[in-house]
């Protein structure tokens, strides 16, 4: 009996390790509340059209800075416009911007990291000195400085986090290659004839994916501040387009008369940002291979 129970233990298939990240994952209460947050604004980012009562976009003049009430749930604008309304529309261009964002960063990051790595010498060098040169810049202000050569606007924002916020991927990217490049795994695909390319996209970066992932996660939330930010200084999304960053800047001016105003807008984004991190740090978590047992 002993020994059957040993060979079917031998024979069983061996687990995937994303799905041991997904079952340590679903197991982290923190990290499941912000998926849950993700979802939901995800959702209502979608179905904005829908779900929103109120165009928001309608000016009303009769309607300025109503307090929340049964018929306007967060209240009014000074144009009054529905606020509720506006949050939703919103959540569609936050998401848009750090959604756009990342794919980029996350895109030229990982390949620039990916060349760092593998090839090293003077293409490391100099893809290296780079990055060193970016960080040594404050990264808000860069930011501030390339939408006010190009001008404000959504596809000027993505230029602007394209510029800079590659290099902390890349060097990620580049630590993760540096340790793979010398596995057994690597120098079999040489072996056999493996191309450059073919090392690089189908061995090499799948057993890097874990960090990228948890990048993305992180940087999202980062890239919602960061756009509630640019729009609060008037540099990134602009009116009449609704954006919470410059709903809490137009809000700033009625905060003793209509303290609604402002506050829903920076309530949301507290919690937007806030679920994107639990969802990072879980997914940190759960994709930490010293975890595996």
């Amino acid at each position: 009996m002993a020994d059957e129970l040993i060979l079917q233990q031998s024979i069983r298939k061996p687990r995937s390790l994303w799905k041991i990240a997904w079952k340590r994952l679903v197991k982290n209460r923190l990290a499941l509340v912000g998926l849950s947050i993700v979802l939901i604004i995800i959702f209502i980012a979608i179905f904005a059209n829908y779900i929103a009562p109120y165009d928001p976009l309608k000016v009303d003049l009769s309607k300025y800075l109503l307090p929340p009430s049964r018929e306007h749930l967060l209240g009014t604008d000074e144009f009054g416009r529905d606020i509720l309304s506006r949050i939703i529309f919103g959540a569609r261009v936050s998401l848009q911007i750090g959604f756009f964002a990342q794919v980029i960063s996350i895109s030229l990051g990982t390949v620039l990291g990916l060349l760092a790595g593998f090839y090293g010498g003077w293409v490391d060098d100099v893809i290296m000195r780079i990055v060193e040169i970016l960080f040594a810049f404050p990264f808000l202000l860069f930011v501030i400085a390339v939408v006010a050569v190009f001008g404000p606007g959504i596809q000027n924002l993505y230029l602007a986090v394209a510029l800079i916020g590659w290099a902390g991927v890349s060097r990620i990217v580049r630590g993760q290659v540096l340790s793979l490049r010398e596995r057994d795994f690597v120098a079999s695909a040489r072996a056999v004839g493996a191309g450059t390319l073919r090392i690089l996209f189908k061995h090499i970066l799948p057993n890097a994916l874990s960090p990228i992932i948890i990048e993305a996660t992180l940087g999202m939330g980062g890239m919602i501040m960061l756009e509630a930010g640019l729009s609060f200084l008037g540099l990134g999304v602009q009116a009449p387009t609704p954006s919470w960053g410059s709903m809490v800047q137009a809000g700033l001016a009625y905060m003793r008369s209509a303290w609604w105003y402002p506050v829903f807008p920076g309530i949301v984004i507290m919690i937007v940002v806030f679920g994107f991190n639990l969802l990072g740090d879980g997914l940190r978590d759960a994709l930490d291979p010293r975890l595996y047992i």
